[in-house]
């Protein structure tokens, strides 16, 4: 298989270990299969994943083709990054559903299984000065209307970012029945007027 492979795993595991719930026991099963089988089996997905989680199968996932004209020596351009977030997204709802069990990892709303698996493959820390800072939320949660959140993985992820960066909540904390999504979604407008510049006085 394509010799890029094993640096792209390296990178998956550097973001999964950003994660408190990183569990190094944890094994993820990956299949790299071709475009039509993959389009069969992700039916009605297939269009907006690049990679699909299969709790069933022994923590199990599937990915579509990232090699160039079947060439299983070449990654295609600018793929490598999204395969190792892809692969990050995925492991994470493997270590979710050890975390949580089976049955609490399948009936949590997605905005909080998928935000958190969302949030981890995107997050990025950086020392900015003295201090280590993310490159995630902001200014991103500042240039758009809270209120027209949508039900994409990006907008589930910047709820979960702010929950568990600005309130600093625990991924346990977070998973909690009682903290709900317009929850989030007050607490994240909130801080949004607070950081917004006063308008001028006309």
């Amino acid at each position: 298989m394509g010799n890029q492979i094993p640096a792209i795993i390296d990178t998956a595991i550097i973001k999964l270990k950003v994660s408190e719930i990183y569990d190094s026991t944890v094994t993820q099963k990956i299949f790299f299969i071709n475009e039509s089988f993959y389009c069969t089996m992700t039916f009605p997905y297939y269009k907006k994943r690049s990679a699909f989680h299969e709790y069933l199968i022994n923590n199990s996932m599937i990915v579509r083709p990232p090699f160039n004209n079947s060439n299983h020596d070449l990654i295609s351009p600018g793929y490598d990054n999204i395969l190792a977030r892809s692969i990050t997204h995925e492991v994470i709802h493997s270590m979710e559903c050890k975390r949580l069990g089976f049955w609490k990892a399948v009936k949590s709303p997605d905005w909080k299984i998928e935000g958190y698996a969302y949030f981890i493959q995107y997050h990025e820390k950086v020392v900015e000065g003295n201090h280590l800072k993310s490159t995630f939320l902001l200014p991103y949660y500042r240039n758009r209307k809270v209120k027209e959140f949508s039900n994409s993985y990006g907008s589930y992820a910047l709820l979960v970012g702010f929950l568990l960066m600005n309130k600093h909540m625990t991924f346990d904390q977070l998973m909690m029945d009682n903290v709900t999504r317009e929850q989030a979604l007050n607490q994240l407008e909130e801080s949004v007027q607070l950081h917004e510049p006063n308008e001028p006085k006309t």
